[in-house]
């Protein structure tokens, strides 16, 4: 049977701010403008010009000393001013992320500019460095291991084993070198010390051992603990004067920038574990939201659920701290939305909802129609609780928060293309609904645009906007098998294929579960048309995937594993082993019953389509009675799902109750055959295979003339079928003796 691999939600991060309270109508928001001189101090830049869309007004920033004016109304200190737009010829933002993050303050605001060209060099320069250290590193590691091999030092496996590991080391170095080349080149030389600045300076050199030997040197770690334990005895001790704590804070602030500036070094360099253990050193010691915030997403994308999941607790424990702070709401409703992500993620299904819906509520409260962030804010809680509806299997629901989300995403794509992925995603949540529930027409009109939004996006190769069009291109595949237009289906699925492939190249820790589900769709479909010997493989792949991902943390693959070994013991069923096949579904349906003790809601339709499976297999092995239970309880199950989504569920009833009236034949109980075949013809008239079961039911209770009807209005269609049971059902002996005479007349009028 078809089962459909979903995309990944989203996890919202946001950096806090500080604010402070005004009661005005109309504020007037200083800033200044600077051109950034290296290690020099900035000086101001005139002409700058500011455009905020809150504020409703162009500015140009003054030549004489850079200041500039925004007038905002019905705003007060604390609310973020959101997107703004500056320009300058032949000059680019410095500090991007502060000018994002800009809110209404007392104080100016601070907007640098530097060299357009300049920095676009210094940070080519920084991408070649990246990629030559983690290359370097890698052939240096190569030669080491090569001469232990040789040496017999190590065994060949053990060999293989470390230099996969240090290749897998290298492409995530090269997926991440762009971003991490551009962090390092907005390194501000002037807020960090001498020794950081040598150190700098030494890296966009190339000398970059060299260069982190300075930045060790200069122990900014130590360094940070000593400046702190400074600012507590300054606080304690009456005799130390105001001027010594501001030192000393003037002093922290230098080595933060300044460890910080190491940590962007050693990311560009490929040293993960040391600039984990840095990230949780600044967590740590200063207990600050963004530093806690940004450990807990790094170890989220290290696939480190655990110290994830400790951090966004503690991220959560600091904002409850203070929860007088004008900004509470917002940060508050940050840590609810990646906690509720994460959750799902490891099918913590209750917190999951309860958090998410916290976040969605808040972020209601503070939506502001002109604020892109606020938008997207909002758009991402609506899509987040919309994916955990869908995998609990509440449609419904899911449509209506996927709608809310897709109604703010095309605003914001039609303010800026740059939304195109995120637009794109939602159609792809939503016509996954559709599909679902059999609405083909509505499905495609979703998968269509999302494509071609997926498409359009890809086009500059960043890897997770190719994985983005990967999932809309399975997602064409399968649409496409479910019309039965199987040449389109296996060109989407392949393209679809083969980009993961490459990704996984790129970067095997992030893209090996997309691989494993576009292989999983690949063997459904060539399962379907026959083609089983490339299924098996697709499938197998597919598994041993999911198995090795599942080591570190079992319950993030736990139904991943149970779906793929239930369609491999459906294929193993039709191959004829029927023991392996059995083996199979079985393992899967005794997961799956695990797994619903936490949240069985979400796993029913897993559970009846596993039993279903299982009770097919049973009857193929001619165990009928083992058939018959599990048969009887997927019946029940889809039941009373079909009940709740009749377009979804009541196909797979019909189709259960026609596997009962083919058990009830073997076991020859005729008039229970009949039932349950007229049942399933009922529930879903479009399949005439429901007829082979119905026809020897009557046959076989002396209804001839009723049979006969049947084998004649369907004989064209179902010929070999109907052939193929009766010679079945001689060879086990379902054949009533008074019947055998009818019987050769029926196989007569079929042979005509």
């Amino acid at each position: 049977m078809k089962n459909r691999f979903l995309g990944a939600v989203v996890l919202l991060m946001a950096c806090s701010m500080n604010m402070a309270v005004s009661a005005q109508s109309i504020l007037t928001q200083k800033g200044i403008a600077y051109r950034y001189n290296g290690k020099n101090a900035r000086t101001p830049l005139g002409n700058v010009s500011i455009t905020c869309a809150s504020a409703n007004a162009t500015v140009l920033s003054d030549e004489q000393d850079g200041s500039f004016n925004l007038l905002f109304k019905d705003r007060k200190l604390g609310d973020r001013i959101g997107l703004a737009t500056v320009k300058k010829r032949d000059m680019i933002v410095f500090n991007q992320q502060a000018v994002d993050e800009w809110s209404v303050r007392k104080d100016p605001l601070c907007l640098i500019l530097c060299d357009a060209d300049e920095f676009e060099q210094q940070k080519l320069n920084l991408i070649n460095i990246g990629r030559r250290e983690a290359k370097k590193k890698y052939d240096h590691l190569k030669d080491e291991l090569e001469k232990k091999l040789q040496a017999s030092q190590i065994k060949q496996n053990e060999y293989e084993a470390a230099l996969d590991k240090a290749y897998e080391e290298l492409e995530r170095a090269r997926k991440h070198v762009d971003q991490y080349a551009d962090l390092f080149a907005r390194i501000d030389e002037s807020e960090i010390d001498t020794l950081a600045q040598q150190a700098v300076e030494l890296f966009n050199h190339g000398e970059v051992e060299h260069a982190i030997e300075l930045f060790e040197q200069g122990n900014y770690m130590e360094k940070l603990k000593e400046d702190n334990r400074a600012i507590q005895q300054a606080e304690q001790m009456i005799k130390k004067t105001e001027q010594a704590k501001q030192q000393a804070q003037l002093d922290r602030d230098a080595h933060i920038s300044s460890l910080k500036a190491q940590i962007e070094a050693y990311k560009v360099q490929n040293e993960w574990q040391k600039a984990g253990l840095l990230l949780k050193g600044l967590a740590d010691e200063l207990q600050s939201l963004p530093e806690v915030l940004a450990y807990a997403k790094f170890c989220q994308e290290q696939q480190e659920f655990g110290e994830a999941e400790s951090y966004y607790q503690k991220y959560m424990a600091l904002v409850e701290v203070d929860k007088t702070h004008t900004d509470y709401q917002r940060r508050i409703s940050i840590g609810y939305d990646n906690l509720g992500v994460l959750c799902q993620r490891l099918k913590r299904f209750d917190e999951a909802e309860s958090n998410i819906k916290k976040s969605l509520e808040i972020r209601k409260s503070l939506f502001d129609e002109l604020n892109n962030a606020s938008l997207e804010d909002l758009a991402k809680s609506y899509n987040n609780i919309g994916s955990l509806y869908n995998e609990l299997h509440r449609y419904d629901d899911a449509i209506q928060m996927f709608k809310e989300a897709e109604q703010l995403r095309r605003k914001l794509y039609q303010r800026s293309k740059t939304y195109a992925t995120f637009l794109g995603e939602n159609l792809n949540n939503l016509g996954s609904i559709y599909w679902n529930e059999n609405k083909l027409a509505e499905c495609e009109t979703c998968y269509s645009e999302a494509l071609a939004l997926h498409r359009e996006a890809a086009t500059n190769g960043d890897n997770d906007k190719l994985e983005a069009l990967s999932l809309s291109l399975d997602n064409m595949g399968s649409l496409n098998l479910k019309k039965h237009d199987f040449v389109k289906c296996e060109q989407f699925h392949l393209e679809a294929l083969a980009i993961r492939r490459q990704l996984v190249k790129r970067n095997p820790q992030a893209y090996s579960e997309q691989l494993a589900y576009s292989l999983g769709n690949l063997g459904n479909m060539y399962q379907t048309t026959g083609q089983l010997d490339k299924s098996l493989s697709m499938y197998e792949e597919a598994l041993t995937v999911f198995c090795q991902l599942s080591e570190k943390y079992p319950q993030a693959y736990q139904t991943q594993i149970a779906m793929t070994q239930m369609n491999m013991g459906v294929l193993y069923s039709v191959i004829g082993n029927t023991n392996r096949s059995i083996e199979l579904l079985e393992s899967a349906l005794a997961a799956y019953q695990e797994m619903a003790k936490q949240k069985s809601d979400a796993y029913e339709p897993n559970i009846a389509m596993t039993m279903d499976n299982l009770g097919m297999a049973y009857n193929a092995a001619r165990r009928y009675d083992e058939g018959l239970t599990v048969l009887l309880q997927a019946k029940e199950k889809f039941g009373n799902l079909a009940e709740h989504i009749p377009t979804a569920f009541t196909p797979f009833l019909a189709n259960t109750l026609n596997t009962l009236a083919n058990n009830c034949l073997f076991r020859k109980c005729y008039a229970d055959a009949e039932r349950y075949a007229r049942q399933a013809i009922e529930k879903d008239t479009s399949q005439t295979l429901f007829q082979t079961n119905l026809a020897p039911a009557l046959l076989f209770q002396g209804k001839y003339k009723e049979a006969e009807k049947i084998y004649r209005q369907y004989k064209e269609e179902q010929k070999d079928s109907f052939l193929d049971d009766l010679k079945l059902f001689g060879e086990t002996g379902v054949i009533p003796n008074e019947c055998e005479e009818e019987v050769e007349k029926i196989k007569y009028l079929l042979n005509e």
